[in-house]
C-alpha cells in the first residue's frame, strides 16, 4: 500500500491530503456518521488518556515545538489510516492491530466497529480521500505527567462517495447521509509508550 501523499500549506494550519485505499468511508459509519449513531463517536477530547494499548516500544521522541508536534500527529493519523484500513479491508479480523496506533476511548469505538463489519461479512471496495483542514496542538497530560505539546486536534474532511459497502448477498450497507463530512481526532503524545496514538473522533454529520 502507498504511503499517504502529505501537503503543507503553513507550519500550524496544514491541508493534508491522504490518498487512502482502505476503507474509510466505514469509519464514518464506525464512528457514528449514519443517521441515529452519532454518540458514538465519544464525547471527550481530553488530553488525559487511559493508556490500554500494548504497542511496541515507538522511535518518536517528545514534541520540542509545535511544529515537530504537529508533524508527528499528522504522520501518526496517516498511519491510523493505514493499520484501519488494513483490518477492514480484511473483513474486520484481528482488529487487535489498531493497538499500535490508538488508545481508549478510540481504541474501543474501533474495536466494536471492527466486529461489526466482521460479523456482517461487510465487503467493500473503491477509494476514499481525507483532507486535514484544521489542526492545533496545546499541552497534554497523562496520568499526572504534563507533556508540552502533547495533544493534537485534527480536523479532516472525509469524502467517501468512491467507497462502496455490500452484504455477502450484494445488497448495499447502510451509508452515511452526506458522502463529505467532518471528523476531528484527539491525538495524544504518551510518555509511558513513547508515542503518539488517536484517542478519539468526533464526527457530527456535519458536511464538507
Amino acid at each position: 500500500m502507498e504511503s499517504p501523499a502529505v501537503t503543507k500549506s503553513g507550519a500550524f494550519a496544514r491541508r493534508t491530503l491522504l490518498a487512502l485505499t482502505g476503507v474509510v468511508t466505514a469509519t464514518l459509519l464506525l464512528a457514528g456518521c449514519a443517521a441515529g449513531s452519532n454518540d458514538a463517536a465519544g464525547s471527550s477530547s481530553e488530553p488525559s488518556v487511559a493508556v490500554t494499548a500494548t504497542a511496541p516500544p515507538a522511535l518518536d521522541a517528545p514534541p520540542e515545538s509545535e511544529e515537530h508536534a504537529l508533524e508527528s500527529a499528522e504522520a501518526k493519523l496517516a498511519e491510523y489510516f493505514v493499520v484501519l484500513n488494513t483490518i477492514l479491508g480484511e473483513g474486520g479480523v484481528s482488529p487487535e492491530r489498531i493497538n499500535q496506533v490508538a488508545v481508549s476511548p478510540q481504541l474501543e469505538l474501533f474495536m466494536d466497529g471492527a466486529k461489526n463489519i466482521s460479523d456482517n461479512k461487510m465487503v467493500m471496495t473503491g477509494d476514499a480521500i481525507s483532507t486535514v483542514t484544521a489542526s492545533s496542538i496545546s499541552d497534554g497530560v497523562e496520568g499526572d505527567t504534563a507533556v508540552p505539546f502533547g495533544t493534537a486536534t485534527i480536523t479532516t474532511c472525509f469524502d467517501g462517495s468512491p467507497r462502496t459497502m455490500t452484504f455477502p448477498d450484494g445488497s448495499p450497507a447502510p451509508r452515511p447521509q452526506f458522502p463529505r463530512t467532518l471528523s476531528t481526532f484527539t491525538i495524544n503524545y504518551l510518555p509511558s509508550m513513547g508515542d503518539w496514538f488517536i484517542s478519539d473522533q468526533k464526527s457530527d454529520n456535519e458536511p464538507c
